[in-house]
């Protein structure tokens, strides 16, 4: 779990713990996956979360759906994508769906964050192969409409050719 929370946090991942339980057993959790390991990670309980403090927040424990709810709205107003992953059965529909990406833990907990580091690699490249393509294409329009020019303001004069 550590590994792969440090694979997350090294791909530009900010993770946040926003779980029902005890702050103080959350922050045990933390502290033993690597999540809590720099002096400004904030650890509060649900009702403590504001918008000043939503980006510092690393664990927030003791929260409702609406808790989360807010949490995920504050993260998506800072121009975030917020991807949930938690149990169906405890976590309401409506958080899964306020996130951009919502995956519940269908299996045990490892193999589902080695999902979401596959999504989100797999999402880096999707990207990236768009982005080359929009740059192909807006060459090819670039280069269609100068050809376009070049021929209204030139025309080729294909009687004088081999009519002798």
């Amino acid at each position: 779990m550590r590994q792969a929370i440090a694979n997350l946090k090294e791909g530009g991942v900010k993770m946040i713990f926003a779980l029902e339980e005890d702050v103080e057993v959350l922050r045990t959790i933390g502290d033993e996956t690597g999540l809590l390991n720099s002096h400004e990670a904030l650890v509060v309980r649900g009702e403590e979360a504001t918008k000043e403090n939503v980006e510092k927040i690393c664990i927030m424990g003791n929260s409702s759906p609406a808790h989360k709810c807010f949490l995920i709205e504050q993260l998506k107003k800072r121009g975030e994508v917020v991807a949930v992953v938690g149990e169906q059965a405890s976590e309401s529909n409506v958080v899964l769906e306020a996130a951009h990406f919502g995956l519940p833990v269908v299996t045990n907990w490892p193999e589902t964050i080695t999902c979401v580091i596959n999504s989100i690699k797999g999402g880096r490249i999707v990207c990236e192969y768009m982005r080359q393509f929009i740059q192909v294409e807006i060459i090819f329009a670039i280069s269609n409409n100068h050809t376009g020019y070049i021929r209204w303001r030139w025309p080729v004069n294909n009687h004088s050719v081999g009519t002798g």
